[in-house]
């Protein structure tokens, strides 16, 4: 096994000596089938001290490791009385948990078997960074993907400012919360926070990602170690609740705005919010996709100005023009599609391409 990170020892746990190194807290709500896969992916890790903690919501049926057919002691399950909704659930699994470093993990999608490896061996090159991000690969359905061909240790550390210019620009792929954290980073964020009224933490992955960029040093692995999958059940591919995202997408831009004029990032400022509105704007015309032009006419247009008026709270400051500057280009999209026939997937690639 490879040495320790400096600075890392497990005497620095409060209550457990031997506690693993990794934590992985996986929250599911009635999806056994799709959960079972997911852990065999865990249980397949070629780097062994870790943790995973499943947090079952759907208190109709309790899980258990017979139930599921899992053998591996390194996996437990806590049993909730009641939903508690998944951004209390991924609360809870954080405070259960016992490793140095901690990641959440959907109940359908699945780890490259050196997820953990890769990770641990950038936390050991790049002396122990708070924030680890790896790339990741979409497919679809309910099975199991092909195995891809990876590289083991094909990490770099960017300064956060640097990190989150890549994103932005679309250079690098991450997922906000599947990405691996030290304890302390998280007790200082504050874990998952939600965004709007509903138990989903929708968004939170955009702010953690965001956040990210006024860290000195952040690991990025440019190797798909997660398998993100598509499928009928996803949540985000079926729900178009527009008041749900008109609110979390105002609040979501709230805070971005005060990370985002920090002095670290300060310089980037219009580049970050022109990626940030535009994403938004984007994200918001995939949800009208049923009578797509008539839903943007309706809905887009009121959003759109929505937007800016989050953007008020920059006046008398030199970034609120340049913030105009952003929500100008932010219409180019919308007024893209509002002229345009446009289907699914041109939006999407449009939404892929226009940070850059």
């Amino acid at each position: 096994m490879m040495e320790r990170p400096a600075g890392i020892h497990h005497s620095d746990f409060e209550s457990r000596a031997a506690a693993p190194f990794f934590s992985i807290g996986i929250t599911t709500y009635n999806r056994p089938d799709l959960l079972k896969q997911t852990l065999d992916s865990i249980s397949a890790q070629t780097f062994s001290d870790f943790e995973a903690i499943v947090g079952n919501d759907y208190a109709e049926e309790p899980l258990s490791a017979e139930l599921l057919g899992i053998t591996d002691p390194r996996i437990r399950f806590e049993n909730y009385p009641e939903n508690l909704g998944e951004a209390a659930n991924m609360n809870a699994l954080l405070a259960r948990s016992r490793g140095r470093y901690f990641t959440w993990q959907n109940d359908d999608d699945l780890y490259a078997p050196t997820f953990l490896e890769d990770v641990y061996a950038a936390l050991v090159k790049f002396d122990s960074p708070k924030c680890v991000f790896t790339s990741y690969e979409l497919f679809e359905g309910a099975g199991y993907p092909e195995p891809i061909d990876l590289v083991v240790g094909t990490g770099a550390v960017f300064s956060g400012r640097e990190f989150l210019r890549r994103y932005f620009s679309g250079t690098l792929l991450a997922i906000g919360c599947t990405g691996v954290y030290s304890r302390e980073y998280l007790a200082q964020v504050g874990g998952i926070e939600l965004l709007g009224d509903f138990h989903r933490p929708l968004y939170t992955e955009y702010l953690y990602l965001i956040r990210a960029g006024l860290e000195e040093r952040v690991v990025h692995i440019d190797q798909p170690l997660i398998r993100y999958r598509a499928h009928e059940g996803s949540w985000g591919g079926t729900t178009a609740d527009l008041p749900l995202y008109t609110q979390v997408g105002g609040n979501l831009l709230n805070q971005s705005i005060d990370i985002l004029k920090r002095p670290e990032l300060r310089a980037d400022f219009r580049e970050n919010i022109s990626a940030l509105l535009n994403f938004l704007v984007s994200d918001f015309l995939l949800k009208c996709r049923v009578d797509c032009r008539l839903l943007c006419r309706l809905k887009a247009l009121p959003y759109f100005f929505f937007l800016k008026s989050k953007l008020n709270s920059l006046k008398g400051s030199k970034l609120y023009r340049q913030a105009l500057i952003a929500w100008g280009r932010a219409g180019m999209t919308l007024a893209w599609c509002m002229a345009t026939k446009f289907s699914l997937k041109s939006l999407c690639f449009r939404q892929s391409r226009c940070a850059g």
